[in-house]
This record gives structure tokens, C-alpha cells and sequence, in this order.
């Protein structure tokens, strides 16, 4: 099969940018050892599979926005907290009967 006529094969194309995504390998390195004009291969990864992922975070910011969450979290269980008691102090205040929410 020519390069031309697997330019047009859809199979071929998502083989290709099942190659970039999945496996890691570079377009750069992908175009060359097929004979794949770069540009090209780009639509097809527009098209089939959107672009590959940005680097990761390293493993600090990671570690940083983790604990910045769990924080929140917590403080927003404390909230709930009081005014989940709140609430029953108003309805027995005004003698109404409880509610689960």
C-alpha cells in the first residue's frame, strides 16, 4: 500500500494518532518514518483524538493543589455542620418538626 492511498484510510490515520497518544511516540518521528507530511497528522489528531496532553505537574504542585482541596473540604464540612445545627435550633425555636435534608 503507497503512502498516498494510507493517507486516506481512516484506520491508517487513527493507527497513527493511536501512535502519538497511546504510545507516546513524537509526530515528528511518526511523519518521518512514514513519509507523513506533519501538518497533516495534526488535523488527524484534531479530528480522531484531540491533541495529547500537556505535560503532568510535577508531582510537588500536584501534592500542593491536593492539599489546598482537602483543606477546603474540610472547612466546608465544618460549615455544614453549623448550620445543619443552626437550622434544628431555629425549627425547635419555632416548634417545627424536622426535616432530613
Amino acid at each position: 500500500m503507497s503512502t498516498d492511498e494510507r493517507i486516506l484510510n481512516v484506520h491508517f490515520k487513527l493507527q497513527v494518532v493511536s501512535w502519538i497518544i497511546n504510545d507516546g511516540q513524537p509526530l515528528e518521528l511518526v511523519c518521518e518514518q512514514h513519509g507523513l507530511y506533519p501538518p497533516a497528522v495534526r488535523r488527524w489528531l484534531e479530528q480522531y483524538g484531540g491533541l495529547p496532553a500537556p505535560a503532568p505537574e510535577s508531582c510537588d504542585q500536584l501534592r500542593q493543589q491536593l492539599q489546598a482541596l482537602e483543606a477546603e473540604n474540610l472547612r466546608l464540612r465544618r460549615i455544614n455542620s453549623r448550620l445543619q445545627a443552626l437550622v434544628r435550633r431555629v425549627r425547635q425555636q419555632l416548634r417545627l418538626p424536622a426535616q432530613t435534608c
